[in-house]
């Protein structure tokens, strides 16, 4: 992950951060919290930040 702000008053962009994240999705059962399948919609949303 980079992050890099956009601010019209400083017209100069930095490198604010970069990182990584791990994502993960769950569903409630009966008995408990289990793994899910990442929805698509989130998995294309995502996908420009790879």
């Amino acid at each position: 992950m980079t992050n890099v702000p956009d601010n019209p008053r400083q017209p100069v962009r930095h490198l604010a951060a970069r990182g990584r994240q791990t994502i993960a999705c769950m569903a409630r059962t009966p008995s408990g919290l289990t793994p899910a399948a990442i929805p698509d919609d989130l998995l294309l949303a995502l996908r420009p930040y790879a």
